[in-house]
């Protein structure tokens, strides 16, 4: 046991971890307990290769719980712990958590390790346990970040700016040029860049205007919500928004550019801001 452990702590920041039965990977490779998380297992070589379906069952290593879809008995999984096969390998098995505070029905401070195992539905196969590390959870404010920080295209996400993060002054400011500066307290606009994919892999990029100079301002469809002294948002449904802008039914957005801008377009700012993209989450 002591084996497995030392060889876990050597493949922490690799992008998968390879124990002495399967393989497991995660996306992302590293999360808090709040974030939403795929974790697939390669069970070529183990006990339940071959077998469909099979299941999770997780827990929080060290006696601290069991998930919520566990149920009473290990000998009978229930139908909320199936996890999904791959159809292009039937030895890759996935399970998407949308937080492990969730699933666990713990705190975030409570769930410091995900552990599991796979097997199948009445518990006579089984593979061994897995240790997945668990980041504890650390609020740095950035000047571009969303809620949740892991999402799909498809869930409702919250882009939020915190102007106190601003490096460029011109954005910042009523007057960059001006002594003392004065904060910038007006209306905000966002430019939305989607870069999609198709099953080919053919790539598209869609756009909510021509460029960040051209977001029209005398709507409020872009138009960032001052949802307290320093702090903008927009809400978005990422498939909903770039579906109206021309996005297709077999595309895949993979990933969204963010710039913002002033009403007077003389002082947009010019780049993205905060994360040069935000990667939607792809999940099984």
């Amino acid at each position: 046991m002591k084996r497995y452990f030392f060889l876990l702590f050597l493949l922490l920041t690799c992008t998968q971890v390879v124990l002495a039965q399967g393989v497991v990977t995660t996306r992302p490779t590293v999360f808090t307990a709040k974030d939403r998380v795929v974790i697939t297992v390669d069970v070529t070589g183990t006990p339940v290769e071959g077998i469909s379906p099979l299941y999770i069952w997780a827990f929080i290593p060290g006696g601290g719980g069991d998930a919520i879809t566990n149920g009473p008995n290990f000998n009978s999984s229930l139908p909320a712990a199936r996890m999904t096969q791959d159809p292009t390998n039937p030895n890759k098995w996935s399970f998407t958590v949308s937080s492990s505070v969730d699933f666990f029905a713990k705190p975030a401070g409570a769930v410091t390790a995900f552990g599991f195992l796979v097997k199948n539905q009445d518990g006579t196969k089984q593979t061994a346990d897995f240790t997945l590390p668990v980041k504890p959870l650390e609020y740095i404010a950035k000047r571009v970040e969303t809620f949740p920080s892991n999402f799909s295209e498809a869930d409702v996400v919250t882009i939020k700016y915190n102007q106190s993060k601003e490096t460029v002054d011109a954005l910042k400011y009523v007057d960059a040029s001006a002594t003392p500066q004065v904060l910038y307290t007006g209306n905000l606009f966002i430019y939305l860049e989607a870069r999609a994919k198709n099953a080919a892999g053919v790539e598209t990029v869609y756009r909510t205007a021509t460029s960040v100079n051209t977001v029209d301002v005398s709507v409020d469809t872009y138009k960032m919500r001052n949802t307290s002294p320093g702090i903008y948002t927009f809400r978005l449904i990422p498939r909903r928004l770039f579906t109206g802008v021309g996005l297709q039914a077999n595309e895949t957005i993979t990933d969204i550019t963010v710039n913002i801008r002033k009403e007077n377009a003389a002082q947009a700012r010019r780049g993205q801001t905060g994360p040069v993209v935000l990667t939607p989450f792809t999940a099984n």
